[in-house]
């Protein structure tokens, strides 16, 4: 299994502890198709029609998303405390990280034709580090990665 492409943000901050991915299209209007009203982002995560929504958490994360050319095997490493699939529709084909409120950003990520993908969330915390006086001075607390 060969890696298509890969994208990240090594001081990504959670928009209200929420890591949010948007598909890149025209319009920005993309629908929260889900027929339940649980938690924005479930237990650990919660995709729809264009959109994938993490619980984050509240400090600055190290987040990685990863393009593959084949399905994800099996096997998860040991250093993933939390790991979970989800459907994802693409309906661009391409996916890049955002916030709640504004668009994909600039830093895309091409994972084929518009449709269907799988997406695997995995998820580590970091060791913890001091407090630092400064909030802009918060190093990252925990590590994502997103496998579609």
């Amino acid at each position: 299994m060969g890696v298509l492409g890969r994208r990240g943000d090594d001081h990504y901050l959670p928009d209200s502890g929420i890591l949010v991915a948007l598909d890149v299209r025209d319009s920005m209007d993309h629908e929260e198709t889900s027929d339940n009203e649980a938690h924005p982002v479930g237990s650990l995560g919660r995709s729809g029609h264009g959109w994938l929504y993490v619980a984050g958490g509240d400090g600055p994360c190290v987040v990685q998303l990863q393009a593959h050319d084949d399905l994800l095997g099996d096997e998860v490493p040991d250093a993933w405390t939390d790991v979970v699939e989800l459907p994802y529709r693409s309906p661009s084909g391409v996916v890049a990280l955002s916030d709640l409120m504004g668009g994909p950003g600039e830093d895309h990520l091409k994972l084929g034709d518009p449709g269907l993908y799988r997406v695997r969330l995995a998820h580590r915390p970091l060791p913890p580090t001091p407090l630092p006086d400064n909030e802009d001075d918060l190093q990252p607390t925990d590590v994502w990665h997103l496998d579609f």
